[in-house]
């Protein structure tokens, strides 16, 4: 309905002006909602590490809670056998054991054959110098050197 002026009634341009005039506030509290949502959660993340800035051990749980899962431990695993690291892999299937992470099928198998591996050549070594053979020794060092290779 207009008027003879050909303006709408006084009531339907108070309406239209009181909402051009709450449009930029109601975006505005839209955006601060947005990012409150986005720096709330980052703000109280930020106060636990100064919580825990003194505690190594709590900074390790808090890192290892995060990021420790099936596929980084199966791939650091491979990684330290391919390094002839049997330590280093022996490692992180303890570490896997604690955190009750599962493993790729005989992975493990393959770690306890690798330390077996290893502790046999430290073992001959160590036997050989026992018994004073200076060529059994000689043999034992060849054979630690090449599994190093």
């Amino acid at each position: 309905m207009r008027d003879a002026e050909g303006f709408a009634p006084k009531t339907v341009r108070t309406r239209i002006g009181r909402a051009l005039r709450l449009a930029p506030v109601l975006l505005i509290a839209a955006l601060l909602a947005v990012a409150g949502a986005y720096v709330v959660p980052r703000g109280f993340e930020a106060g636990h590490l100064f919580a825990i800035e003194d505690d190594p051990e709590a900074i390790a749980e808090r890192a290892l809670a995060s990021s420790f899962n099936s596929d980084l431990a199966n791939r650091e695993i491979e990684a330290a056998l391919a390094a002839k690291d049997s330590d280093l892999a022996k490692s992180f299937v303890d570490l896997a054991a604690d955190r009750q992470v599962a493993l790729a099928p005989g992975l493990v198998d393959r770690v306890t054959a690798a330390v077996a591996e290893d502790g046999a050549g430290a073992l001959s070594l160590c036997a050989c110098a026992a018994m004073g053979d200076s060529s059994s020794i000689m043999a034992a060092i060849l054979v630690s050197l090449k599994q190093f290779m």
